[in-house]
C-alpha cells in the first residue's frame, strides 16, 4: 500500500514557514512632528504620549498625563478574542491551501493596525488641559480629542511581518 502524503507535507511546510515569521506593529517610519521648537519622529511622540512625560520629552517644557493608547490596546479582552478568533479561521485557511503563510501574517498586521487605530480613537479617560488646547488652537486645530490633533499619530500606524 503506497501512502500519499502530499497534503501533510505541504501543511508541515507551511506551519514550519509561519514559525519563521512574526507581525510586529506600531510605528516605524521617520516621519517626524513639525514644531517651532524642534522635532520628534510619530514613534518618539507615541512613546511619551502612551507613558507621559515631566518637563521635558520631545518638546522641554511640556508636560503630558500618561495616556495609554497602546497598552489599552494590547490589553483590551474584546481585542484578544478577535485576534484569538482571527488566528483560528486563518490557520486553518493555510492548512486547507486557500491563502499563504505569508498571507495569513498580513492579515493578523492588519487587524492589529486596526485594533490600534482604534484604540487612538475611542481613547476618553481625560480632558484635555488648557494649555494643550491653546496650542491646539495656535497650531491651527480645532480638534479636542486627546490623542488627534493633526491626525498623523493615526496615519503612521504600520506593522511589519518579519522573519525570526
Amino acid at each position: 500500500m503506497k501512502k500519499n502524503t502530499k497534503a501533510l507535507d505541504k501543511m508541515l511546510k507551511s506551519l514550519r514557514k509561519m514559525n519563521g515569521m512574526k507581525v510586529e506593529w506600531g510605528f516605524f517610519s521617520d516621519t517626524e512632528y513639525p514644531d517651532p521648537r524642534g522635532e520628534a519622529s510619530v514613534a518618539e511622540v507615541a512613546k511619551l504620549v502612551n507613558d507621559g512625560h515631566q518637563n521635558g520629552g520631545a518638546f522641554h517644557g511640556t508636560t503630558t498625563p500618561a495616556t495609554p493608547f497602546f497598552d489599552q490596546a494590547v490589553s483590551d479582552k474584546g481585542n484578544h478574542a478577535e485576534m484569538r478568533r482571527t488566528i483560528k479561521r486563518l490557520q486553518r485557511l493555510v492548512l486547507q491551501g486557500k491563502i499563504t503563510p505569508e498571507e495569513k501574517m498580513e492579515a493578523l498586521g492588519e487587524l492589529a493596525v486596526k485594533q490600534l487605530r482604534q484604540s487612538i480613537i475611542n481613547f476618553r479617560p481625560r480632558t484635555l488641559s488648557q494649555a494643550t488646547l491653546a496650542m491646539r488652537e495656535w497650531r491651527g486645530e480645532s480638534s479636542i480629542d486627546p490623542l488627534i490633533e493633526s491626525g498623523l499619530l493615526l496615519d503612521s500606524v504600520e506593522y511589519q511581518v518579519r522573519e525570526v
